[in-house]
């Protein structure tokens, strides 16, 4: 599982020349992205491999623990497939979000999330240390991805990233 995160935050970083994002959030969001950004280009998903992500943004209110829905496309022969969730991998939804990204992100040096998150801005700048990527996972690593991620909390949407890049290996 942490593995999968770490490739999700490398695909943050890799896309094209510039990294594509789209903040598909409403008005009626409680977070707000305005920038991400990762140096250096290309992100090459090999072990030890380091790379800085830059996020920028608003919470415009306290947020609690969150459901997290993800969805992930990889393009094959020009067409954007689905990557189903299978035993938790993938286009997932996962009751828990927060558990599971605190879960997933243990290794790396991130604000604590899961006590809950205040209002505030974001200005996040995260150097992260790609981990050996485990064999089943392996094909993973080069192509062209799409994923989406949404968080909702008790009290409505929280959050909704789309993201598109490229993983080299």
């Amino acid at each position: 599982m942490k593995a999968v995160a770490i490739l999700l935050l490398a695909l943050c970083s890799s896309a094209y020349a510039q990294l594509k994002y789209n903040d598909c959030g409403g008005s009626g969001h409680a977070a707000r992205v305005s920038f991400v950004g990762v140096q250096p280009y290309p992100v090459k998903a090999q072990e030890g491999f380091t790379f800085t992500v830059s996020v920028r943004g608003s919470v415009s209110r306290d947020v609690g623990n969150s459901d997290f829905k993800l969805s992930l496309k990889r393009k094959t022969l020009g067409f954007w497939v689905p990557i189903p969730c299978l035993a938790g991998y993938g286009s997932c939804t996962y009751d828990n979000g927060c558990q599971l990204l605190e879960a997933l992100l243990n290794d790396i040096p991130i604000p604590d999330v899961c006590s809950g998150i205040p209002q505030q801005q974001i200005n996040l700048d995260q150097s992260i240390t790609l981990p050996q990527i485990p064999g089943p996972l392996a094909w993973l690593v080069s192509g062209e991805y799409q994923a989406k991620g949404e968080f909702r909390d008790a009290n409505g949407n929280v959050l909704c990233l789309e993201l598109e890049g490229r993983l080299d290996s």
